[in-house]
């Protein structure tokens, strides 16, 4: 893979993130949290687990590991995430 190609999936996963991003901010606070069935039980665990993927693939790229996971069932209304090792 070449690095325009990189860049280009870079410019597009944050592009898709702040359109994710947008529309969760208009959700309630129980809409939000609400248990929906699907792949995460909510908006909310969906959320945590993209931050998860980011922060992964970061470790991975910056320092050749990937230690930890953020749980779904954090909080994610505070700015400090905690994380699991």
């Amino acid at each position: 893979m070449d690095a325009q190609t990189v860049c280009e999936l870079c410019r597009y996963n944050r592009w898709a993130n702040g359109e994710t991003l947008d529309a969760a901010a208009k959700l309630s606070r129980d809409d939000f949290t609400r248990q929906t069935g699907g792949s995460f039980a909510s908006v909310q665990a969906t959320l945590v687990h993209i931050m998860w993927a980011e922060w992964m693939w970061l470790g991975r790229w910056a320092t050749g590991s990937s230690r930890g996971h953020l749980a779904p069932e954090d909080d994610t209304t505070t700015t400090s995430y905690p994380l699991h090792v």
